[in-house]
């Protein structure tokens, strides 16, 4: 058994594992242009952390005709043809690596749609080593409320302690994110919580840590799950 002060490590996806913030916000100028609806800066910089349910009220309240499953449809095609642009981030395969090699479980947790995070999954290629995946699909039919709430990440620690037969808590395990939203969902379970941010001028009070550069957010993880604890 691991002497680690942390022992699970739940990820989220967009913008923490790969880079694709970008594709998100082109998705809903894109969408948004079929039409002919201009978004404001302030509009495009709300989407920041949300998931495509949430995207589509905000694109509702500014004309955005159609239902929510047209709309999805649009935003998963135009993501589909995208995915080959996005990049998986700087320095989360040396993360994941890492912790995975010192014994620590893994998760994911994401507001975004199923389809979606299973394209991203794959394109950051651990699907299969992750523990559990907590999607917006899956927060739905669980009827979980999504990030800000801590509902997601608490289930993600049930799933593992189930699935491992541990009794982890909450205190024990680590959230990466790159948004508020996550950031305070974390803080929400009563978890720590890494805030890795997407630019080097952003700042967050209510984190437990903050990390920019791929040397930040090694440097933190080494201090919480030391090499000399090594499973």
């Amino acid at each position: 058994m691991s002497n680690n002060m942390i022992k699970a490590v739940f990820w989220d996806i967009d913008g923490t594992m790969v880079m694709s913030e970008p594709v998100h916000d082109s998705k809903m100028e894109h969408v948004a242009m079929l039409h002919g609806i201009v978004m404001s800066p302030e509009t495009k910089a709300s989407f920041h952390g949300l998931g495509d349910r949430r995207a589509y009220e905000i694109m509702q309240g500014i004309g955005m005709p159609g239902t929510l499953e047209q709309f999805v449809d649009a935003c998963q095609s135009y993501y589909e043809a995208q995915l080959h642009t996005i990049e998986v981030r700087d320095g989360f395969a040396e993360a994941f690596t890492y912790l995975e090699k010192h014994g620590i479980h893994q998760a994911a947790v994401s507001n975004g749609l199923e389809a979606l995070v299973n394209l991203n999954l794959a394109r950051a290629g651990i699907r299969d080593k992750l523990k559990a995946v907590v999607d917006l699909d899956y927060m739905v039919r669980r009827g979980l409320d999504p990030k800000p709430s801590g509902d997601a990440y608490l289930d993600a620690l049930r799933q593992v302690n189930e699935m491992e037969g541990l009794s982890i808590r909450p205190s024990e395990c680590l959230v990466v994110e790159d948004s508020p939203t996550g950031v305070a969902a974390g803080q929400a379970a009563g978890m720590k919580t890494i805030y890795w941010k997407l630019s080097p001028d952003r700042s967050l009070d209510n984190t437990d840590y903050s990390a920019y550069t791929a040397d930040e957010i090694m440097a933190i993880i080494r201090g919480l799950v030391p090499e000399r604890a090594a499973a």
